[in-house]
């Protein structure tokens, strides 16, 4: 595993924010735009959520945080059908994978132009009411905040460290 540093951190963390701005645009033609640090809670609003873990010389996770009837939106646009027709959450939970292995294959295929090479698990979907990410023992977490259409997206990147040796 390579050395974590706060220069790859920072990199990671600008090609994840490249790549979300790229399948955003790509995907449902949509414009992202920034928003305060600490945005929004969006604790108060059911939430589905796209997991991607990725393994390799750089190790991590990301979590793409959503608004439900923001991701019923996105549905709805990618598959060009009414917001009244999307009644599957299924079909909802297929576009946030999706999206979200878009987003994360991005940042990888920029991290591998860098030597840090890694393969993506399956995307898992988690619907929630309420929902936390803390990073996990020896990684450093970062988080990215944007609104979409008046809609607010988290974006969690976790990377782990490589051991300290002594």
């Amino acid at each position: 595993m390579v050395p974590l540093n706060d220069r790859l951190m920072a990199n990671a963390t600008a090609m994840l924010r490249a790549s979300l701005e790229e399948v955003f645009s790509t995907m449902f033609r949509l414009s992202l735009e920034d928003t305060e640090p600490d945005g929004e809670p969006m604790q108060r609003q059911p939430l589905v959520i796209g997991i991607i873990g990725f393994n390799g010389n750089v190790s991590g996770v990301v979590c793409l945080h959503l608004t439900a009837a923001f991701a019923i939106q996105l549905t709805s646009i990618l598959l060009g059908m009414p917001e009244s027709d999307v009644l599957e959450e299924s079909m909802v939970n297929d576009v946030v994978g999706e999206a979200s292995n878009m987003i994360v294959g991005g940042m990888k295929s920029r991290l591998c132009g860098e030597g840090a090479g890694s393969v993506l698990t399956v995307p898992s979907i988690v619907r929630a009411q309420m929902a936390y990410t803390a990073p996990t023992h020896g990684a450093q977490q970062t988080i990215i905040r944007v609104r979409c259409c008046g809609n607010p997206i988290l974006l969690t990147l976790q990377i782990k460290t490589e051991p300290q040796a002594n």
